[in-house]
Formats: structure tokens, C-alpha cells, sequence
């Protein structure tokens, strides 16, 4: 749910690391694994094979919790324990300053004379979801942040075999689950509507041009959906940012990418090329087809 600004700030090194520690976190909470989802800007790293337009990457992993599978405190602070054991650290502790209620983090030095990465977990949790409480609690100062979106998230997921490094360099694989595309784009939309991250809008552009049979296959593949309020309500979001090659959605891709556009393209000619990706989505899906008429329709 955080991270940098622009394109240039995520790097190589710590895209690693983040999949270094999804790798530990999928390993370590293994007997979890039907009570979480890896949401967040990882996703198209994870879903999305596309080796020659590499996603950018992100420094952080979102980890939405399954309230019902938990139960209640107690099992969250199981949770907690397992990661604590395994160096992750949280406000208030040590290394965990900066860090907010609802994070951890992790360090990882990647022994290649660089320096040393932190990777934040955010935990969230469906609003309205609530863990039955312990008086006291079994976890002081460390809370789940409640979000919209987070029940289609449990509901729509796909299970994915990571493999690579550990943050201690060992080699490993672990299965975790992953919300799937058509629910990604639906919380990608939502936060469209409720932040300003140029990163949000990139990622929708980034998982419908990479789709792997292309933007028309993927709206078939959301339209289900569209039966959910939420996540119509979020395709809406994304077709309104995305009418033209001047709104927002286009011209902040653009701004995102502009240290690091693909080869032989313009801005303008991003720009173009987003509103023509993400239209060829929201018209298959159709979406506001009064919307995508003018002199950028072309």
C-alpha cells in the first residue's frame, strides 16, 4: 500500500528482495495458506509472464486476512509470532520506527555489496471483518487494517508456486494464494477513486496490455464480476480515468514511466498507447461507451 513515486525509485535489487521475502512469508505461514492472499502491486509480477515489458516492481507486500478463517486473536498472534521469529519486526520494536500499526518489516541483504533493502508487510483484513477479541489483547500496538475491496479479494483467487532465494539466500519454493486479474483491476480501480499513487494506474495499464490473449479476453474473464458492486462500481472508476489519452489514468502512466519508457516510444505515443489498451478492455467489458468517442478514438 506504499512505496515510491515514479518508476525510476523501483529497482532490480528491490524487486528481489520483495520476492525473496513473499517467498519466506508463503513458506512460514504455510499452515495459513487458505486464510491468506498476497494482494497489492506483486501481483502482476507474480501472474503476469511478460519477459520483454518487465514489471517495475514493488518494496512492499499486502497480506489480506481471512477473518473467518482466523477466528479470533489468538491465531492472528500466532501469526505474528511465527514472523517474529523470523527477524520480521514491527512499530514499537527495534528497526520499526517508522512503521504503522498494521506493519512489519523484514530486511534483506541481497550479499552483492549493495545495501541492506527493508520490505513492509502491510496486513489488512474485508471492512466490517472483525477477529473475536481478547481482553488484553494477545497482540498490543499491532492492528489489521480494514479495506474495501478485501471480501472479493478472498473470494477471487488463484494459487500460484513461487520459487527463487529466501532473504537468508537459501533456495526455496512455496504455494500461496493470489487474488486473481479481474479481482486486482477491481481494487486497482477502487484506489483510482480514493488516492493519488501514479503506481495504481500504471498497474492497470501494465496487467491489461500484458494480459496474456490480450485486453478483450480479460474483460471476458471479468465479466462475472460485474455482478458485485464493488468491483462494477471499480471498472467504472478505471473507464472514467481512462476515456481519453488526455485524462488522468493515461497522462499518469506517462508521468510514472517518463524516466523509463519502453524503446522507441514518446510520452505521447504512452499515452496514446494506454487509452487504447485499457479502452479495448472497458469496451469488451462495455463499459461507458459514450465515453470513448472523440479525436483520441482513433
Amino acid at each position: 500500500m506504499t512505496g515510491p513515486g515514479d518508476a525510476l525509485t523501483y529497482t532490480e535489487r528491490g524487486g528481489e528482495a520483495t520476492r525473496r521475502v513473499l517467498i519466506e512469508l508463503a513458506h512460514v505461514l504455510g499452515a495459513y495458506r487458505d486464510r491468506l492472499v498476497v494482494i497489492g502491486g506483486i501481483v502482476p509480477t507474480l501472474l503476469i509472464d511478460a519477459p520483454d515489458t518487465p514489471h517495475v516492481g514493488t518494496l512492499d507486500i499486502d497480506l489480506t486476512l481471512d477473518a473467518h478463517g482466523l477466528r479470533e486473536d489468538q491465531e492472528y498472534a500466532r501469526i505474528i509470532t511465527l514472523l517474529e521469529a523470523q527477524h520480521y519486526v514491527r512499530s514499537g520494536q527495534d528497526g520499526g520506527a517508522d512503521l504503522r500499526a498494521f506493519q512489519l518489516q523484514r530486511t534483506v541483504d541481497l550479499a552483492d555489496g549493495g545495501p541492506v533493502i527493508p520490505v513492509v508487510i502491510d496486513l489488512l483484513m474485508p471492512r466490517g471483518l472483525k477477529l473475536k477479541k481478547n481482553r488484553p489483547p494477545v497482540t498490543p500496538g499491532l492492528r489489521v487494517q480494514e479495506i474495501d475491496g478485501g471480501a472479493l479479494a478472498l473470494r477471487h483467487t488463484v494459487t500460484h508456486v513461487l520459487s527463487g532465494r529466501t532473504p537468508d539466500n537459501w533456495e526455496n519454493s512455496a504455494q500461496l494464494r493470489v487474488v486473481s486479474l479481474p479481482a486486482f483491476l477491481a481494487l486497482k480501480g477502487d484506489a483510482l477513486k480514493n488516492r493519488v499513487k501514479q503506481k495504481d494506474a500504471y498497474d492497470v495499464y501494465y496487467v491489461i496490455r500484458n494480459s496474456v490473449h490480450g485486453p478483450a479476453a480479460l474483460a471476458e474473464e471479468c465479466r462475472p464480476l460485474l455482478s458485485d458492486p464493488f468491483a462494477a462500481a471499480a471498472y467504472q472508476v478505471i473507464a472514467e480515468k481512462f476515456r481519453s489519452a488526455a485524462a488522468y489514468g493515461p497522462g499518469t502512466v506517462g508521468t510514472f514511466l517518463q524516466g523509463r519508457l519502453p524503446p522507441g516510444l514518446t510520452v505521447e505515443q504512452l499515452r496514446t498507447d494506454v487509452f487504447r489498451q485499457v479502452a479495448a478492455w472497458a469496451k469488451a467489458l462495455g463499459l461507458s461507451p459514450q465515453l470513448w468517442s472523440g479525436p483520441d478514438d482513433r
